[in-house]
């Protein structure tokens, strides 16, 4: 399923360096509508997506693990997983703010393979509104991919993962 129709055209509101319109070969819908948006992200041992952004938090669980880097548009360096304390164990579960302009580069010896579930904002909600209620208070976890939803959710995940920080 690809988000793009004939013409090139975006759907009304979508970032114009949407996952699925700039890093298709990366990305595969698995489920759309109105309040999810839930993607099979993949990426190879030593492949890179091309630049692109992901729009809405999303919750990450991860299927694969490979070491990466991820760089903004003028090749600077966000994150190197490979600096990381600790790095994610298959079935761990994430938060993630939304991500802008981006390619990821897996450095690893295997597939880095994800599932996002992007929560998108609710109708007649504008981003910026969205972003703030779903952030929340902003709490730092060890993997250093994104935020905890809210200060509520920091207390559960805090107790879930151990090391995750104060709130």
């Amino acid at each position: 399923m690809n988000n793009v129709d004939d013409s090139g055209a975006l759907p009304r509101g979508m970032h114009l360096l949407d996952a699925m319109a700039k890093a298709p070969d990366h990305h595969r819908v698995l489920l759309e509508n109105e309040q999810v948006r839930v993607l099979d992200t993949a990426v190879g041992p030593g492949a890179r997506t091309p630049l692109h952004a992901h729009q809405w938090p999303a919750a990450l669980y991860v299927l694969s693990w490979s070491d990466f880097v991820r760089c903004n548009p003028d090749g600077n360096v966000l994150v190197d997983s490979r600096t990381m304390a600790a790095r994610p164990e298959i079935g761990a579960a994430l938060w993630a703010s939304p991500i802008g302009p981006q390619d990821v580069q897996n450095v690893g010896p295997t597939e880095l393979r994800i599932v996002a579930v992007e929560v998108k904002p609710p109708l007649g909600t504008s981003e910026q509104v969205h972003r703030g209620l779903v952030r929340g208070r902003r709490v730092r976890h060890r993997f250093g991919l994104g935020y905890v939803a809210s200060s509520a959710c920091a207390l559960d995940a805090r107790q879930a993962i151990p090391g995750l920080g104060k709130v």
